[in-house]
């Protein structure tokens, strides 16, 4: 398999969508019922609660283990370190994009993997 990596480039431009105003008056508004599946979710008002983060820890496969399969069909690694990757793209000759992306240490390209002899690996 041929590995191509493809730099990327991104431009973000930081704005406030709110103004403060806005989000005290938010912020002064009652919580708010909504009716889901499993029942009602009483929801805070906007900006009345910290933001949080959960970032998994990623682990990789074990020396010598793979993921267990359904009878009949096998596991094998098709690609390695890659740098927090999110996405992935079959195109229509078969090559498979991965882009690799973060907010912090991203690599910030898009990676192709090329199955040049049609094996899946």
């Amino acid at each position: 398999m041929k590995k191509i990596v493809i730099p990327v480039i991104f431009l973000f431009t930081l704005a406030s969508c709110t103004s403060q105003k806005a989000k005290e008056e938010a912020a002064n508004q009652d919580s708010v019922t909504v009716e889901t599946a499993v029942g009602p979710l009483i929801l805070p008002p906007p900006y009345t609660t910290e933001s949080t983060t959960k970032e998994s820890k990623v682990i990789g496969w074990p020396e010598g283990k793979t993921p267990v399969a359904p009878s009949g069909f096998t596991v094998v690694k098709y690609a390695g370190d890659l740098q927090n990757p999110r996405w992935s793209y079959f195109g229509p000759n078969g090559d498979l994009f991965v882009t690799e992306s973060n907010t912090k240490n991203s690599a910030d390209r898009v990676t192709l993997f090329r199955d040049e002899d049609g094996d899946g690996m």
